[in-house]
């Protein structure tokens, strides 16, 4: 009788959910359930390495920045027979960012608001800079103030 087989039982492991979509910054509970053994324990691992964690419990986490769609698979390989496993595919997603307005026409001392809408990120917040000197300046909160005449264009 091999491993697998114990005192007759076939030793089998099953992975819920079996799928799931996620960002960075977010995280996925995985449970892997492990019949005809009393052996239940589970050792997790994730393909590709480096693309997030998983603790002991089958807690995934994201990493922290996800710059291309990708696919992750989560795998759950028995104690009792490491030849008995069962995997999970997250799918990963970049975060989005629109900025409003895209462009705008400023004289000098004149403002603008701008606006950023983050998505598929737990972290919203943004910081504010200007990569042309001398043509105006933008607060915390996202308002231009112009310098200069000039088009405020914005990506």
């Amino acid at each position: 009788m091999g491993i697998g087989s114990i005192f007759g039982q076939t030793v089998a492991v099953t992975m819920s959910p079996s799928s799931a979509n996620r960002y960075s910054g977010q995280t996925q509970q995985f449970n892997a359930p492990v019949s005809g053994s009393a052996n239940t324990a589970v050792t997790w691992s994730i393909t590709p390495p480096g693309t997030g964690s998983v603790s002991a419990s089958g807690l995934y986490t994201t990493p922290a920045a996800i710059p291309t769609a990708q696919s992750v698979t989560i795998t759950a390989t028995s104690a009792a027979d490491p030849t008995k496993s069962a995997s999970a595919v997250v799918s990963l997603s970049p975060l989005t960012i629109s900025i409003s307005p895209a462009s705008s026409n400023r004289f000098a001392g004149q403002t603008q608001q701008v606006n950023a809408t983050i998505q598929k990120s737990t972290n919203t917040n943004v910081t504010w800079s200007i990569s042309s000197a001398g043509t105006g300046s933008i607060s915390a909160n996202g308002l231009y103030t112009s310098q200069v005449p000039c088009l405020l264009q914005l990506w």
